[in-house]
């Protein structure tokens, strides 16, 4: 949740093998990560799935999740973005 990039987030993250899912918040505001930290986050800990949260309740604390997505990408992680709307959700098979 409400969190940002640091070295100690990173250093706890690595310790985790085979992470199949990783949430992160996006808006960048009030002490949380923005898209870049995020997705330089995805990229330290490549998992198999990144959903990132902290978008699209309130005006004026707000990012665009399609620009997380792009920076992923353009790192080439093998991580699956997934974009959930406001109240969604997903299934995720532990095995994919």
């Amino acid at each position: 949740g409400d969190t940002i990039y640091t070295p100690e987030i990173l250093q706890a993250g690595k310790s985790l093998r085979d992470l199949d899912l990783l949430i992160v918040p996006i808006n960048g505001n009030y002490g949380v990560m923005n898209a870049l930290d995020a997705a330089l986050l995805t990229r330290a800990l490549v998992p198999r799935h990144v959903i990132p949260c902290h978008f699209g309740m309130f005006p004026n604390n707000t990012n665009d999740p399609y620009k997380f997505v792009s920076y992923v990408r353009g790192y080439n992680v093998p991580t699956r973005p997934l974009v959930l709307s406001v109240g969604g959700g997903c299934l995720i098979d532990g095995g994919a």
